[in-house]
């Protein structure tokens, strides 16, 4: 009877992690862009060229 207690716990331990990661995932997309994580990246044609 422990056995099955402790299984019950673990497994409601890891479901309670899975949604706070869950949870922080949407709280960091839905904060919006930082200037420390640029969204577009562009490189200029000109310097391209020569990699060419």
């Amino acid at each position: 009877m422990a056995r099955r207690i402790g299984a019950l716990l673990a497994i409601i331990v890891l479901l309670c992690l899975a949604l706070l990661l869950v949870w922080r995932v949407y709280i960091h997309k839905t904060q919006g862009i930082t200037p420390e994580e640029p969204s577009v990246v562009s490189i200029d044609p000109n310097m391209a060229r020569p990699l060419l």
